[in-house]
């Protein structure tokens, strides 16, 4: 049994910013078939309209559609770890768009 003054100082932990939250991203899909596709894109929140019309050209001919994918836009988040996206979208497949692979 742990005594009180450590359990008040854990319970305090949970309460200090970063501590224990995950990291949220903002994204367009539902991805349902776990498929991330990231984008870096200076201009457009999401994907450049072009962009996203040839994607969904691409995934129809696979017999899926915006449902089945998530898009993420790198360029809104000061850094992202790739560790955080794995873990957070769950993607069993990865598309990038304007991202240096290296």
């Amino acid at each position: 049994m742990l005594p009180d003054s450590l359990k008040n100082l854990i319970e305090a932990f949970k309460y200090l910013p970063g501590i224990g939250e995950k990291t949220a991203f903002e994204y367009i899909g539902e991805n349902n078939k776990y498929i991330l596709v990231i984008v870096n894109d200076a201009n457009h929140k999401f994907i450049n309209p072009k962009d996203q019309e040839f994607l969904l050209k691409i995934l129809s001919a696979k017999k899926l559609d915006l449902n089945d994918i998530a898009i993420i836009n790198t360029n809104n988040y000061d850094s992202v770890d790739f560790k955080d996206l794995k873990e957070y979208f769950a993607m069993s497949k990865l598309l990038t768009f304007g991202i240096n692979p290296a």
